[in-house]
């Protein structure tokens, strides 16, 4: 695992790096004038830089945990959003959705973080505890409306080239006018190369929320053994009107160029960043024992 991963100064200056990159390279082909038009949809339409928050209990399926309930997994959350310094403790959340998950989120009432029923149940209290302050350290970071600007603007350079798409479809003699096909060439290119910078940027700030999370818990590696025991979680995907159970890893297994689109590190990779973590630590502390089973 590369050395500069441990270090949270580089991260942060590599994730600046991308992000600039992510709405130069864009500027540089299809020029400022249509990246500052495409910025004022997202500032004006959506208000995103001011209002990224939702509402978790409008989704459907998704409750708000009770103080009076899940008690440890409350007092759990209070540890963690102490250590990791945050300003106030981010409520929870459970869904019914049919997959092992969690979530930051930004609400009307700070920030808060959704898991589904079937991570509570498949986890154990030190593995919760562990993805608790993955998630936390997301809110921490900022990922949440970074990561909401990027993906507004992603979306927004992909509709371009869809909708000179759509009109050629019902005017096809616009494809021999060149410079409208070389526009469509160039934007459809700028589309993917965004695409790709956005999904880089997500795969660090997951290592940058990994470490931290690893910095608040008193054992690394329960985040890995979280990770693993997810990696073995079927997902249920719809398949001719009936949820068919899909093994995780056979859905991460595709690799070559794939990976560039991946929002998320292959989880081997992030095991094997927490265990040089834990490895760093025992060996700081004197201590030399194990890794994930």
């Amino acid at each position: 695992m590369e050395n500069w991963l441990y270090n949270r100064h580089v991260v942060n200056i590599l994730t600046g790096v991308l992000t600039a990159a992510f709405f130069i390279i864009p500027a540089v082909l299809i020029g400022w004038g249509t990246v500052l038009f495409l910025g004022s949809i997202v500032l004006l339409g959506s208000g995103l830089m001011f209002r990224s928050s939702i509402d978790p209990e409008r989704i459907a399926g998704v409750r708000r945990l009770s103080p009076y309930y899940h008690g440890t997994l409350q007092r759990i959350n209070a540890s963690l959003a102490e250590r990791a310094e945050l300003e106030s403790i981010p409520e929870l959340y459970v869904s019914e959705q049919n997959i092992a998950n969690a979530a930051a989120v930004e609400t009307s009432r700070g920030p808060a973080i959704i898991v589904t029923q079937r991570l509570l149940d498949s986890l154990s209290y030190d593995e919760l505890e562990a993805v608790l302050a993955h998630e936390i350290h997301h809110i921490k970071h900022g990922d949440i409306r970074l990561l909401t600007l990027l993906s507004q603007f992603r979306a927004l350079y992909s509709m371009v080239p869809k909708m000179i798409l759509g009109l050629l479809f019902f005017a096809p003699l616009l494809l021999f006018f060149m410079p409208l096909t070389q526009g469509l060439m160039v934007m459809g290119i700028s589309a993917v190369t965004a695409v790709i910078i956005e999904r880089a940027i997500m795969r660090l700030r997951e290592y940058a929320a990994d470490y931290g999370a690893a910095q608040v818990i008193d054992d690394p590696l329960s985040l890995a053994r979280a990770l693993q025991r997810l990696e073995s979680t079927p997902v249920y995907i719809n398949w001719m009107g009936r949820p068919v159970a899909v093994p995780r890893q056979r859905l991460e297994d595709r690799g070559g160029l794939s990976d560039l689109f991946r929002s998320h590190p292959r989880t081997e990779s992030r095991i094997g960043f927490l265990k040089n973590i834990a490895s760093r630590r025992h060996r700081d502390q004197g201590v030399f024992w194990s890794t994930v089973e």
